[in-house]
């Protein structure tokens, strides 16, 4: 037992060398060989991690059509994840239609996720998110909250603490909206 808990720190360090890596060869244009080593992790949320990093490298690149063409062949979780990385790369290229149109299908796509904490964090994630890009000069004005979205992924949670969280976050920015709207 002592054993393992002297290894862990190791694989840490091994898991996050591994990932920069994966983004250096990505970086690099080596896609293939980024993806193959990406998806060589054995650790489910550090493949995510390193899948989704490639995508959002493509992406930081100006090749947001490989960057979408990649994540939409991910699994659930590394697609929402690099959908989540493309939006925020746009978010900084001042792209609003593509970064809301990302976003629904962040949301579309997350309503497959398993867990309702799970689907509750993540519809937080991409609402936090399209909330703070409408502070971003050119972002104000645009329509970048996808409510109903957000409401029909609320639905889909079961568990009645997460969903209630998840509705709150909803309501939270339907009154922030409505505040900015009547200013």
């Amino acid at each position: 037992d002592s054993m393992v808990g002297n290894l862990s720190p190791f694989f840490f360090r091994r898991d996050a060398l591994l990932r920069s890596i994966v983004s250096d060869l990505a970086g690099e244009g080596h896609i293939k060989e980024a993806l193959e080593l990406a998806r060589s992790f054995k650790d489910d949320n550090a493949r995510t991690d390193a899948l989704s990093s490639v995508a959002g490298t493509l992406a930081e690149a100006g090749d947001y059509k490989k960057a979408l063409e990649l994540a939409r062949s991910f699994k659930v979780d590394a697609k929402v994840d690099a959908l989540m990385d493309i939006a925020q790369v746009q978010i900084g290229a001042k792209e609003w239609q593509q970064f809301s149109e990302i976003l629904k299908e962040a949301l579309v796509v997350a309503e497959a996720i398993k867990g309702d904490e799970n689907k509750a964090n993540v519809l937080q994630s991409i609402l936090i998110r399209a909330a703070h890009a409408q502070h971003f000069p050119g972002g104000k004005g645009q329509d970048l909250v996808p409510l109903q979205q957000g409401l029909k992924l609320a639905r889909t949670i079961k568990d009645e603490g997460f969903k209630h969280k998840a509705l709150m976050i909803i309501l939270q920015l339907m009154n922030r909206e409505d505040g900015q709207k009547a200013s």
